[in-house]
């Protein structure tokens, strides 16, 4: 299809400087005129000519792929901004979730997973939280985490071992 476009182009190209060149060697005059009309004329059989030998189904599937490739496309991008958007969020939401903790002086570690809202925008969903701390230390970040996040009880996992540094 490539080829073809470029092929019709380079014909329209090459016409249009014969012409100008015949024109140019043509005297003014009626000649000039007759010489300019059927020049145009020749144009725009050179520039329709191609247009009435296209072959419509071949058109039409050549067109149902492109937008086929343009619909995969999309999703491919929209998904793929999901998921960064997705990573973003969590990735905010675990720096406050850790700065909240280092200043009431627990040492844990947190993993945000969000999911989309109804609205198409990220929101945590799932909170696990690493570290050993005492009952009410887990008591403390799970209410934070429920009124911060609004992840619910349901929704934050505890890991109560040791967790390596990374």
């Amino acid at each position: 299809m490539i080829d073809l476009m470029r092929a019709w182009i380079t014909g329209i190209t090459c016409t249009a400087m014969l012409l100008a060149v015949a024109q140019s060697l043509v005297p003014d005059g009626v000649v000039k005129k007759v010489m300019g009309f059927t020049g145009g004329l020749l144009l725009i059989t050179v520039i329709g000519l191609p247009l009435l030998r296209i072959d419509g189904a071949a058109l039409s599937n050549y067109l149902l792929e492109y937008e086929i490739k343009f619909s995969q496309s999309s999703a491919e991008l929209a998904e793929e901004n999901e998921s960064m958007m997705k990573e973003i969020v969590a990735a905010q939401c675990e720096s406050y979730l850790q700065n909240q903790a280092e200043e009431m002086g627990l040492e844990c570690r947190f993993e945000v997973y969000c999911a989309m809202n109804g609205e198409g925008y990220p929101v945590p969903y799932v909170v696990h939280i690493s570290g050993v701390l005492t009952a009410e230390e887990q008591q403390a970040l799970t209410l934070l985490i429920a009124q911060a996040l609004a992840v619910p009880i349901e929704r934050q996992y505890w890991n109560g071992g040791e967790h390596e540094n990374t």
